[in-house]
């Protein structure tokens, strides 16, 4: 059986949430009962949830997530995972791209008369950008341990469940609409998905070359396989 290749998903899903924003952003979320969800979640609200709900905005905003970003590549870089924590921002940051764009191209207003938790000077709610770069951190993440030939089954785990988590928050706050989730997280990971072939063998590639930008050698997986075949051509 022919093996699914990680484009072969990540594009498809990455078009077919990029038209489901669009479409979605000309819905009534009242008739779609998005709308009636967000005032379900809203009875929800207590005295201690209300600052977790507050955490989620700010350290999974725009303001925050940069830097978060940054510090997890320097700490990866001191590591002696050098090109892997370069990868690392960038596939983070490509793979939130796409939700940045749709955020340009539709107008879907923020959820009304539910009480926001957040005031926005932007008003835009198609995607949620904080959904998309939990997503996208995920698999550049993922691409770190893939590099190393590590297994991934946690971080994937750990992933879905950080979007799920700041997901209901989201909507806690009656900042996002559920499509908007949706979207957000589809957008990312179709992004993701399509750069993980491209960006593993770059790193591979620079691992199979040696020097400073490749993984040291007791965790480099493919510095062996080059030793091993030079070995052999100097017999």
């Amino acid at each position: 059986m022919r093996r699914v290749r990680s484009w072969q998903v990540g594009l498809p899903l990455l078009l077919v949430s990029f038209l489901l924003g669009v479409v979605a952003a000309r819905w009534n979320p009242r008739r779609t009962g998005e709308w009636q969800t967000l005032d379900a979640i809203r009875g929800l609200r207590t005295a201690w949830l209300d600052p977790i709900a507050h955490g989620v905005e700010i350290f999974g905003g725009p303001a925050w997530t940069p830097w978060i970003i940054l510090a997890v590549a320097v700490v990866l870089f001191l590591l002696r995972r050098r090109f892997a924590a370069v990868t690392f921002a960038l596939a983070s940051g490509l793979a939130w791209l796409p939700g940045h764009v749709l955020k340009k191209v539709v107008h879907r207003q923020r959820p009304e008369q539910l009480d926001a938790m957040t005031s926005y000077s932007d008003g835009m709610s198609m995607p949620s950008g904080h959904t998309a770069i939990v997503a996208a951190v995920t698999i550049a993440g993922c691409l770190v341990l893939a590099n190393e030939r590590r297994r991934l089954r946690w971080v994937v785990v750990a992933g879905v469940a950080l979007t799920a988590f700041v997901g209901f928050f989201r909507m806690y706050a009656a900042a996002h609409y559920p499509l908007d989730l949706l979207v957000g997280a589809g957008l990312a990971t179709g992004a993701g998905l399509s750069l993980w072939r491209p960006s593993l063998a770059l790193n591979r590639r620079i691992n199979r070359g040696g020097g400073f930008w490749a993984l040291p050698p007791a965790v480099n997986p493919e510095r062996p396989a080059v030793t091993a075949s030079r070995a052999e051509q100097g017999q």
